[in-house]
């Protein structure tokens, strides 16, 4: 097995440096947000409104659609809360039951129990972090099932 030219290596040093921060912060989002399952209680919450609101950046103002869920804990409170993550056009409809995942603590603040709204941020920062390596892997492998493929010269015999 051949060492890693000197360009290989700089460019996997390159790759991995700007791979790594979304790695890590994938690994924190995914450690925090299986922490955070471990100890909440899950409930059937309702959508009472879809509350719409508009950011402005420069001339451009644009807005999204926030689900507004009520629920009632284990303890019999009922909580209403709004959920971070906005939509255009809204996801749920009113009236639509809805996992909720809530702190019976009320350390953490409660929220919907999807794939979209607890894995897709962590599941996207490892997938971004992971993948200059992953060219790069894949790269290096390429080329040495190529180098294999390759006949080796043969020595050419000059005539007497």
């Amino acid at each position: 097995m051949h060492p890693l030219s000197s360009i290989a290596r700089l460019v996997l040093i390159i790759l991995l440096v700007v791979g790594s921060p979304f790695s890590l912060l994938g690994v924190y989002e995914i450690v925090d947000t299986n922490t955070m399952l471990s100890h909440s209680a899950q409930v059937t919450g309702t959508v009472v409104a879809n509350s719409y609101a508009t950011t402005q950046d420069g001339t451009t103002v644009s807005g999204a659609y926030y689900p507004v869920v009520a629920y009632t804990t284990a303890a019999g409170q009922t909580v209403r809360f709004t959920d971070g993550v906005g939509s255009l056009p809204p996801d749920y409809a009113l009236g639509a039951a809805v996992p909720v995942v809530y702190d019976p603590a009320g350390v953490q603040p409660p929220r919907l129990a999807s794939w979209k709204r607890l894995w897709f941020a962590p599941t996207l920062f490892l997938g971004i972090g992971l993948l200059p390596a992953s060219v790069f892997a894949l790269w290096l492998a390429v080329t040495a099932l190529l180098a294999r493929r390759r006949p080796s010269p043969t020595p050419t015999r000059r005539p007497n």
